[in-house]
């Protein structure tokens, strides 16, 4: 288990993020202490302590503190997590998950500056078929998905494509944040279901959809 760690993140202003983050895997005994029960290897708590370095000087930002919580199935389940940006401030920032009788996400709703529900429809072995956003907002972002012997062939939406390559997902992280329900700051209609190209970003994963098919038994072809 990771006990601590500390990463430095470079900025498109050339400044550096460095960030030392604690972890604790025991239960909480009272005024977060946490030398309780073993959790079973599930993240409990843990804090974050930020300074940005520019121009050889280093100033300290505001600590920022999470809490987890579970349902304790066959697994454990994630159903809360509490997270204060600023331990010396008042504000935190809640998301509650919510699960079907077969420990199948239904439901997250997330109380922070922009307060919203996401809804969730799986099949029977728990991929996300749709994605649903409901808040305040006018209009929400609602996604389809759509897989084949489990690999995922396509997707249908109003929230953008999710087909961006690295340099895209790289500049996006030192965009101005979009304070609306939608990524691109509007609704963007997409539907991608070409296999010809997977760009690789940071959420890809390690193997592309056209590799995970097999044809089996082909038997031998008439001369």
């Amino acid at each position: 288990m990771v006990l601590s760690d500390t990463t430095a993140t470079v900025q498109s202003d050339g400044s550096t993020i460095t960030a030392s983050t604690t972890y604790d895997y025991n239960a909480d005994v009272g005024g977060g202490v946490y030398t309780g029960a073993y959790q079973g290897g599930s993240l409990i708590h843990s804090r974050a302590s930020v300074a940005r370095i520019a121009n050889g000087s280093s100033t300290a930002q505001p600590t920022s503190d999470t809490v987890d919580s579970y349902s304790w199935w066959d697994q454990a389940l994630q159903s809360g997590i509490a997270y204060k940006p600023d331990i010396g401030g008042a504000t935190v920032n809640r998301t509650t998950l919510a699960y079907d009788s077969n420990g199948h996400l239904t439901t997250v709703s997330i109380a922070d500056g922009r307060p919203r529900t996401v809804s969730y429809v799986t099949d029977a072995a728990g991929q996300i078929l749709s994605r649903t956003e409901s808040s305040a907002a006018a209009s929400n972002p609602v996604e389809y998905y759509y897989d084949f012997n489990g690999v995922r062939v396509g997707d249908i939406g109003n929230n953008g494509t999710s087909n961006t390559d690295y340099a895209t997902a790289i500049a996006a992280r030192s965009a101005t944040p979009s304070t609306g329900a939608f990524a691109g700051g509007s609704a963007m209609s997409v539907a991608d279901f070409g296999q010809g190209y997977d760009a690789i970003n940071p959420g890809s994963s390690a193997e592309g959809a056209a590799a995970t098919y097999t044809v089996h038994d082909l038997g031998f072809l008439p001369r």
